[in-house]
């Protein structure tokens, strides 16, 4: 089976997930746009995806004219002649005109989805216009539990939902993680790390809530005793230099690293020399970023509004879940791992065990039971009005 599947652009993740897939279906690649001011990968390539597609090489995808990327996306499409075509979400113009395309050929959709009910206040007539939209698809493919019910809610069954988009290369990071540990006094050498330290890898935006950290262990460095880890902070955005005046102003210089973004080769090196990865969102859809410290082998502390916590965040066995707006309990959990009353060594371990279930191989048999359900669906009409609301969201 012939499987479209549709990113904004292809970053380290989307090459793990497609490159898995291609064991299970034919994928036809197809990415938006070559470039992105949002996040600042290198281009990946690959050795399997030798038929990729890219449809605007040297431009950003909110930067292109509707009606140019509905056209070309159509052609491309059209010229690829797939059996299913998977879109992520609903929102993206691009996905919305590949839903268009399926549903003028009369082609099979999957929608991709990592939306929850809790990430924001819902809107009842936001939420009857995605109750059309969902309609229109013949399965979907989500991150997890909390996904997989609000696309229920949103009126897809539940046998044609599976499990299995929010996953990396658990295998990338554990093989380069531990390679990492294995030359610990080098890389330590190297990059100027210290024998312990949090880590936190994240966009340096409102929602990573980095500030609340930054206090929270400030705290906690008020009450270590001389044996304090460092915190180490890996990313870059519009909110650096709030961060880097707070850090000053509570006289963290000394003990807070701001690294800057670090490309896909990079990040196990931190990962492995690092004992707790520490993620408190207050809003999170899935949190990738979780699942490369838990391959990593490290214990996480992720914030309870991280959709990944009922599948990846086991309390006192790999790790805790937080209160993101209770810094007086992330400043507790910071020392009860520093000072000995927990294991991080095991607690990493039990990571490593539970992550497991979320390998890249099972975005790949997801895609495929998806598209198989889809395709076996009686084919889904455009309709007056789903047509209507393609049209407005497509030109907004």
């Amino acid at each position: 089976m012939k499987v479209a599947v549709l990113f904004d652009r292809f970053g380290p993740y989307h090459i793990a997930r497609l490159e898995a897939a291609a064991k299970y279906v034919t994928v036809i690649p197809i990415e938006v746009s070559g470039e992105t001011s949002e996040y600042q990968w290198d281009k990946v390539e690959s050795q399997v995806l030798k038929n990729r597609i890219t449809l605007f090489a040297q431009k950003e995808s909110t930067k292109i004219p509707a009606a140019q990327l509905m056209q070309t996306l159509a052609q491309e499409l059209s010229k690829a002649k797939p059996d299913v075509v998977a879109v992520n979400g609903w929102y993206d113009r691009a996905a919305l005109g590949a839903l268009a395309w399926c549903l003028e050929n009369k082609v099979p959709a999957v929608v991709m989805s990592e939306s929850a009910a809790g990430d924001e206040q819902r809107i009842w007539w936001k939420e009857f216009i995605k109750h059309t939209l969902v309609g229109r698809f013949g399965a979907g493919l989500v991150g997890g539990s909390r996904h997989a019910d609000y696309l229920h809610a949103l009126g897809m069954p539940k046998e044609n939902i599976f499990i299995g988009y929010d996953v990396v290369d658990n295998d990338y990071f554990e093989r380069e993680a531990d390679k990492a540990r294995g030359q610990r006094s080098f890389w330590q050498q190297q990059k100027n790390l210290p024998e312990n330290y949090f880590l936190i890898v994240s966009r340096f935006i409102q929602k990573k809530n980095l500030p609340f950290v930054i206090k929270a262990y400030h705290d906690y460095l008020r009450n270590a005793n001389g044996q304090a880890w460092d915190l180490y902070l890996l990313g870059d955005g519009p909110l650096k230099p709030e961060l880097l005046q707070l850090t000053e102003e509570l006289g963290l210089r000394d003990k807070v690293h701001f690294e800057g973004f670090k490309q896909y080769d990079e990040l196990p090196i931190y990962f492995g020399l690092a004992r707790t990865f520490i993620h408190a969102s207050t809003t999170e859809q899935w949190g990738l970023v979780v699942n490369e410290a838990m391959a990593s082998g490290l214990p996480v502390v992720i914030s309870e509004r991280c959709n990944c916590v009922p599948e990846l965040v086991h309390t006192g066995r790999n790790g805790y879940v937080i209160d993101p707006n209770n810094q007086p309990e992330l400043t507790r959990i910071m020392t009860s791992l520093s000072n000995g009353q927990d294991n991080p060594e095991v607690m990493g371990q039990e990571s490593r065990k539970i992550v497991t279930t979320l390998h890249a191989d099972a975005f790949g048999r997801g895609l495929r039971d998806a598209a198989q359900v889809a395709h076996k669906a009686p084919r889904k009409g455009m309709g007056l009005l789903t047509r209507f609301l393609l049209k407005k969201l497509i030109n907004r």
